[in-house]
Order: structure tokens, then sequence, then C-alpha cells
């Protein structure tokens, strides 16, 4: 099995799974089974219904992948991301907090072959920089 890749923010995550329920979804994002339900039905959180035949309800099985890409969706759109916000419970939001704010702490690492050039520079070596330097 391939190695699983960190998710973004591990509050949200369920390390070491691949597959959860409508119950862990709810419970991890503080959110009632219907409403987990209602974006599986809705086609925006993909899962395997394992329904049995002459089964009533669904039995559903959301891929950890699913899950995770569902999460990076909500927080790109700014509306989604909102109300997913709002939607978590105050811990789990400090928890976020705390984790983006240390992810800002860090130092973005820079290629070798980049430190030493500004962005002015590694411009101006491109072709279409020098037909348009031509124009100054």
């Amino acid at each position: 099995m391939p190695e699983q890749l960190q998710f973004q923010f591990p509050s949200l995550d369920f390390p070491g799974r691949t597959t959860l329920t409508v119950a862990e979804i709810a419970a991890k994002l503080g959110w009632g089974e219907k409403h987990v339900a209602d974006l599986i039905a809705e086609g925006r959180l993909v899962a395997i219904d394992g329904r049995g035949a002459g089964a009533k309800r669904s039995s559903y099985r959301i891929p950890a992948e699913s899950y995770r890409d569902f999460i990076l969706r909500c927080l790109t759109s700014p509306a989604d991301r909102l109300r997913l916000l709002s939607d978590l419970p105050v811990a789990t939001r400090r928890e976020l907090i705390r984790e983006l704010q240390a992810s800002l702490s860090r130092p973005s690492v820079m290629p070798a072959t980049c430190r030493n050039m500004s962005a002015v520079s590694i411009v101006a070596e491109t072709p279409q920089a020098r037909s348009v330097g031509n124009l100054f």
C-alpha cells in the first residue's frame, strides 16, 4: 500500500485510515450524520455505498482521499471555507489556528539555484522579458 501523504490539517485527519464512516466524519467536523449523508447524496463527498440487497438504508464508506479532497475543496472557495470553518467546533477551530500559525512561522525553503537571484533577474533572463525590455 502506498504511503499516506500528510494532510494539511492534522486535527481534521484520520491517520492510517483507508475508509471512514459517516458517523466518524460527522463527529470530527461537529456535524450531524444527516448533513454528511446529504453531502454524499449531492455528490460533494464521494462515498462507496455498501448497502446490501433489501437494505432500507445506506451503509456508506468514504475513502480517506475523498474526505481530504472534500475538505480542501471547501477551503478553496471563500463561501465554502467560511461555512466549513463556522460549522466546526470551537476547539477544532482553535487547533486549526495553531496549525496555521505554526506553518506561517516556518521559513520557506528556496532551491539553492534561486537563492542568489532576485525576482527581477529571473524574469529578465526569459526571452519574453528580453523582447519586452526592448520596448523601454
